[in-house]
């Protein structure tokens, strides 16, 4: 990674908006977060801390905290079984997430 983090702030100059490095910001936060801590524990706030950006860019890139939480799993659908495939409904994911 060069000096800018992901954000797009660079060390030494003004920032520069990165939209794509800003959202794989937040769902690597996101993951991590949802992996230690769950759904229920796992705050907005801290994932945007833990990415660097503003709170409201959750919002803007996902919805909503569930809308974050089907993101970050579908960006690893191995945890999932089959590539690929995004559980329909909340009985599909709950199983889906037991297994």
């Amino acid at each position: 990674m060069s000096s800018d983090d992901v954000t797009g702030q660079a060390a030494d100059g003004p920032r520069r908006r990165d939209a794509a490095a800003t959202r794989q910001a937040l769902l690597l936060a996101a993951r991590a977060r949802f992996t230690q801590l769950g759904y229920d524990r796992t705050t907005l706030r801290d994932v945007a801390a833990d990415a660097g950006v503003n709170l409201a860019l959750i919002k803007r890139y996902f919805g909503s905290k569930e809308g974050l939480f089907k993101a970050a799993l579908a960006s690893t659908p191995r945890f999932l079984g089959r590539e690929g495939e995004f559980p329909r409904d909340r009985a599909a994911l709950a199983e889906a997430l037991s297994r």
